[in-house]
């Protein structure tokens, strides 16, 4: 049942038995200014949170703004559930920071994970950060007209793995499933699925480099193995493991199958497993299923040996980013750049005037994912909050002629350096030529003249600008005019991103770009709190849901911890109670 925060005083209450003088430390360490900055706003989310219980049923829930924080706070410190509970029983700051008494201050861990649960199942948690910033925003007039953008690699808890053992932990999950499942199948499989993957678990991974691809082979056709031999068994076919196999072999192996029918070796690409024979009648429809699980369970290899067929493995190179990277977390990819698990876009106000700077925006996405088409996403989100920024520093992943032209066309100044080098030649460059604001007009040459007429194309997007030819051809810049000529005048064509790029590496290269440019990299000192002090590097858990709700709780922790340090800073408070707090 739903029961909200009360918001009488308890004469059990921390700091009603406590001394003058502990109460004024408690008062001047970090729970202090987290009991009356932070706290209340969490007592204000409450009824966001009230449709996850009923109205009338059941015992008393757990104060939601409590479990709020001790989730905020877990991620502060990097614990654990059962250290949380611990620091909640017995630590006075943790006590006093929830405006919890101590009679009251017990927490079982399993309360913390239902209640993790519960936010895996919608937006509630994104909703929860976004009006936690917005609260913030209001009380310390923070200034969010300015954003820097960084992604950064996350770790979930996954073990990495070679090609090798990711064939074989894939083949070794299907096989404990199916021992649960159906033991005497998995005992009638011929006796090398037994010694390779089920007696010694990882063994059959473990293999010098030199007899990697033989081992790498071999795995690959047992894999195709159990796919073709389950295939049609519907109750085995549907299990999670199955299709992880099923994911595993199209992202890394092709069958060519040989033989009568088959003269040309065509690749076989496995999709969803078929379901058995359809039967004229009931009778035969489970004559037919009887005949397929018997065939299966009698391990016999010649009765149940699939057609010929030679599996080959994929080059490294073709194979596909988003393929599976662990069959523990699906979820993760790969990035060549960053590796395999999975990418934050963490975004955060960067404007000088701001007391402290507040994190506004995080996503979670595969590692896979191209940062080229982040800003427009987070363009949006921030402009839905009435926080557009008037500038956004990005790196050059970022940069390109259509997010400058997109970000632009929003009253936002994307600023970032061009990836890549600048084309060299011997003609000027767009950028000497004078542009409307939106680009698409020009006004004037380098040398001067304007166009006597421009008109776009229908088809391409692109301008074609008509100067005098007369003019043109007694022009000193003549030999190295990007212009080409016509019967009657010198034709310039354009695109507006074409501009955005000759701009852009122009505008780079000043001395006034290099130093507002200067304030993109503080993001990095973000990421590094995040990964180093809130634990954001290397997760606890595994899947996007739970990878993604994560993010956002230490994202949470970051901002509640400046905010804290801003007020124990504004009230000239010594480095001590900074110190105690151990981040």
């Amino acid at each position: 049942m739903h029961v909200s925060t009360s918001g009488q005083t308890s004469l059990f209450a921390v700091d009603f038995w406590l001394s003058d003088k502990q109460r004024v430390r408690l008062d001047k360490s970090w729970a202090g200014p987290f009991q009356r900055e932070v706290f209340p706003i969490l007592v204000e989310m409450e009824p966001r949170f009230a449709r996850f219980y009923s109205a009338d049923h059941g015992a008393p829930n757990k104060p939601v703004a409590t479990v709020l924080g001790l989730l905020i706070l877990k991620d502060m410190y990097d614990l654990t559930d059962e250290e949380v509970a611990e620091r909640f029983d017995y630590d006075l700051q943790w006590q006093y920071a929830l405006d919890t008494p101590t009679a009251r201050a017990h927490v079982c861990p399993k309360t913390l994970y239902n209640f993790r649960q519960k936010l895996l199942r919608d937006r509630t948690a994104q909703d929860l950060l976004a009006a936690v910033v917005d609260r913030m925003v209001d009380k310390w007039n923070l200034k969010t007209d300015r954003h820097r953008i960084d992604s950064t690699q996350i770790l979930s808890n996954m073990k990495r793995l070679g090609r090798v053992g990711l064939f074989v932990k894939t083949i070794e999950q299907f096989l404990r499933r199916l021992v649960r499942k159906d033991k005497a199948l998995a005992d009638g499989l011929p006796k090398r699925f037994r010694e390779r993957y089920r007696e010694r678990r990882g063994y059959f991974a473990d293999v010098k480099s030199s007899a990697a691809p033989r081992r790498l082979q071999q795995s690959a056709e047992d894999l195709w193995y159990l796919i073709d031999r389950f295939r049609g068994h519907k109750d085995i076919a549907n299990l999670k493991a199955f299709l992880t196999m099923v994911r595993l072999f199209n992202d890394q192996c092709e069958v060519a199958k040989t033989g009568e029918g088959h003269a040309d070796e065509a690749a076989v690409r496995v999709t969803e497993p078929p379901q058995p024979p359809l039967a004229t009648s009931d009778t035969e429809q489970q004559g037919a299923e009887a005949s397929t699980n018997a065939q299966a369970a009698r391990g016999d290899d010649e009765s149940v040996e699939p057609p010929p067929a030679a599996i080959a493995l994929k080059k490294p190179g073709d194979i596909a980013s988003d393929s599976l990277q662990s069959p523990s977390d699906p979820d993760a990819t790969y990035s060549g750049h960053k590796g395999k698990g999975y990418q934050a876009q963490i975004v955060e106000t960067c404007n000088e005037d701001n007391p402290f700077q507040i994190i506004d925006y995080v996503e979670v996405e595969g590692a896979h994912e191209s940062d080229q088409n982040a800003p427009a996403r987070i363009h949006q989100d921030l402009k839905e909050r009435g926080h557009t920024p008037r500038e956004t520093f990005v790196d050059s992943a970022y940069i390109s002629g259509e997010n400058i032209v997109e970000a632009a066309d929003e009253g936002i100044d994307l600023i970032g350096p061009m990836s890549g080098k600048e084309p060299t030649g011997k003609k000027l460059s767009l950028a000497t030529f004078e542009f409307t604001r939106d680009r698409r007009e020009v006004k004037r040459c380098p040398a001067g003249q304007a166009p006597v007429r421009q008109e776009p194309s229908k088809t391409d997007g692109v301008v074609n600008a008509h100067f005098d030819r007369t003019v043109c051809d007694t022009c000193s810049l003549a030999a190295t005019c990007p212009t080409t000529p016509t019967r009657k005048t010198r034709r310039l064509r354009f695109g507006r991103t074409d501009v955005a790029i000759a701009q852009r590496r122009e505008a780079e290269q000043t001395d006034a770009f290099k130093e507002t440019y200067k304030i993109r990299s503080g993001c990095e000192a973000t990421i590094g709190h995040l990964k180093n002090d809130r634990g954001m590097g290397n997760l606890r858990v595994r899947g996007s849901p739970a990878v993604g709700l994560a993010v956002t709780f230490k994202v949470l922790a970051e901002n509640c911890f400046r905010a804290v340090r801003h007020v124990l800073d504004t009230a000239n408070a010594t480095a001590k109670p900074l110190a105690a707090m151990g981040v």
